[in-house]
Parts: C-alpha cells; structure tokens; sequence
C-alpha cells in the first residue's frame, strides 16, 4: 500500500472542530485527494490546529525516521509566526506572540479563557513585546521560505511527488498590528516586498505550489481565500475553514496539480 504524508494547521487536520458552530467535519482534504486515485493509499495525517511550519517540518522528519520516505508529500503550509515549542510528551503546542499580544490588549475570548494558562500567554505577550518587532518581516519572510525548501528539496532528491499550498496568509497584518506596537507603516508592502526579493524566491518550484505566490496583491492565494469566496465551502459566516464539500474542492486542486505534475498512472 502506498504512503502519503499530509500536515498543516486546522485547515489539513481531521475531523476539525469548529469553535464558534458546534459542526466537526467528518473528513479532511487529504482523504478527499487519495479517493481520486484508484489504487488504496495509508494516510499518515499530523496536521494540528494553531500549528506553526516549523512543526510541519519537525512532523515530516519525524515521519521519515519512523516509517521511511511516503510516496506522496501534501502540505497546506500555515502561519509563519506561530511557534512551535513543546511542552510534554504528547504532544507540541504552538505560541503566535503576535496574536497573543492583541488578545492580552483587548482581552479577547482566548485571553479569557486561559486556555494554556496566564502564565503562558503572559510569556508570549512580553515575548512579542521585547523582541518581534525590530526583526518582524525578516522572520515572517526568512522562516517561512526556510520550511518550504527544506521539504522541497528533500523532495526533489528523493524524487518523492509533492504539491504544496499556503492553508492561511503567511501573517496576519491587519487589523491586529500597528505603529504603535512597534510596526512599521506600511509592512503589508514592506512584507511582501521582502518576500519577493527574498533570494530563495525564486528556487521555489512554483508549478507544484497551488496559489503561489500566496499573496493575492501580486496574483496568488491561499487556500483561506478560495473557501471565503465560495460561501458554500465554509464552515459558517463566522468560521472561513472548510467544511466537507470545501475539502472535497482542495482535494480536488490537490489531484489536478499532481496530475499535471506527475504520471499517476500507478496511484
């Protein structure tokens, strides 16, 4: 049986709750992909809510130790600026000092219900406070163009099929960050400016990455994008994941960029 390799965010997690609809999709686009294909496939799925690429990275490797190279890589990549620490035996979390800074100022649900702990998010509010402004677009940029060619190029290596995607915006900008914390005026252009410069830019493989460049002001998108515009694939008004039929849409794309990409006669 054939091994795929899919990781991400909430957006790639199984069974995904929602936390303002009381709705948990009963698939995810990763199964959505391998039913296309006529031969059966073992899926090994680490996506996780809230995770940040560095654990998508730290996921992939750990895989490989364990089970050896899959036959297909999938990844839908998520925030740039979420974290990834670990914090016990179980399981990693992920801190966005970012946005946890603007749920300590205006003391949003999360901040209210402590979820991993005052101290925690105190921790990531100072953290965010002291360091992440000085160097803010040279980590968004430099962090997650590092993550991605890391994978592709072990991809390309190993000749293991791959298709990529950016699940969510590499970072949120507004209407989270201003001056005032430290944010210099007009980073949205600064960010992607930095990104387009970025000497990594192009060696990344733009044929196997659905939506690059990423950025819809410089014509690409994310997977977030394509569920807020087709009212039918979201979870609610409230919620922009994608509910069953939106997996079944970015499998879709999945299966269409593979196809392009790669003989799936034998998948």
């Amino acid at each position: 049986m054939k091994t795929l390799f899919a990781s991400g965010c909430s957006f790639t997690e199984k069974n995904m709750k929602s936390y303002v609809y009381p709705h948990r999709n009963t698939t995810c686009w990763p199964e959505e992909l391998v039913k296309l294909f006529k031969n059966k496939w073992d899926i090994f799925n680490y996506a996780i809510s809230g995770m940040g690429n560095d654990y998508i990275v730290t996921s992939f490797f750990e895989h490989i130790g364990e089970h050896g190279n899959p036959d297909l890589v999938v990844i839908a990549w998520s925030n740039s600026s979420r974290l990834s620490i670990s914090t016990n035996k179980e399981r990693d979390y992920t801190y966005d000092p970012i946005w946890v800074y603007n749920q300590s100022l205006n003391k949003g649900n999360y901040w209210k219900a402590k979820k991993h702990g005052r101290e925690s998010l105190l921790f990531a509010s100072d953290y965010y406070e002291k360091f992440y402004p000085d160097s803010y677009v040279s980590f968004i940029v430099k962090n997650w163009f590092k993550n991605v060619f890391i994978i592709q190029d072990y991809c390309k290596m190993h000749n293991i099929p791959y298709a990529f995607s950016q699940a969510i915006q590499p970072v949120i900008i507004v209407p989270l960050l201003s001056e005032e914390r430290g944010i210099p005026k007009g980073v949205k252009k600064i960010l992607i400016n930095t990104f387009i410069n970025h000497n990594l830019e192009d060696k990344i493989n733009e044929d196997n990455f659905i939506g690059y460049p990423t950025y819809q002001e410089i014509g690409g998108y994310n997977l977030e994008n394509v569920v807020k515009e087709k009212e039918n694939l979201k979870i609610g008004v409230s919620d922009a994941h994608p509910n069953n039929d939106g997996h079944s849409y970015i499998g879709k794309l999945y299966y269409d960029n593979i196809k392009k990409n790669y003989d799936i006669t034998d998948f």
